[in-house]
């Protein structure tokens, strides 16, 4: 396996972390865009971010639903700078409020700078050469082709 193939198995394995599903405090049901995995998570849109705050009370101003959660998280909807709370922002304040340990997570490998929104579409695209790459070795079909591993 090559050095870049020895990466991929901790990555997938970190990606395809499973994560507990939050449950509304009024309806008892889990939204829908709830991520069901750390990629799922940090896959997550603008807009289905703002549904999840909203889904679980995280509005401003603050209801009485917004503190019956272990952890109420900063909101931005409703705040004065809601326009200018960026998609990384809003996206850290979701990880924390479903207990995502932000600030310990670039301590595991993966480094979080390496599957962050500018880094993800080309870790992805690294990730699929490699692994067709390593299917080809498998199958044979590198032998004297003079196929060389992706950069």
């Amino acid at each position: 396996m090559t050095q870049r193939g020895s990466l991929v198995k901790p990555l997938l394995r970190y990606l395809q972390t499973p994560l507990s599903p939050l449950v509304s405090t009024t309806t008892g049901h889990c939204h829908p865009s709830f991520p069901a995995n750390v990629l799922a998570y940090h896959l997550l849109t603008l807009q289905q971010l703002d549904e999840l705050a909203i889904h679980y009370h995280q509005v401003l101003p603050a209801t009485v639903e917004t503190e019956e959660y272990g952890f109420a998280m900063e909101p931005w909807i409703g705040a004065p700078d809601e326009a200018h709370v960026d998609i990384d922002t809003r996206r850290k304040r979701f990880g924390r409020f479903i207990g995502l340990n932000i600030d310990d997570q670039a301590q595991n490998p993966p480094t979080i700078d390496s599957i962050t929104h500018t880094g993800l579409p080309r870790l992805l695209a690294d990730l699929e050469k490699t692994i067709l790459y390593e299917l080809a070795i498998r199958a044979g079909e590198t032998r004297g082709s003079g196929g060389s591993p992706p950069s």
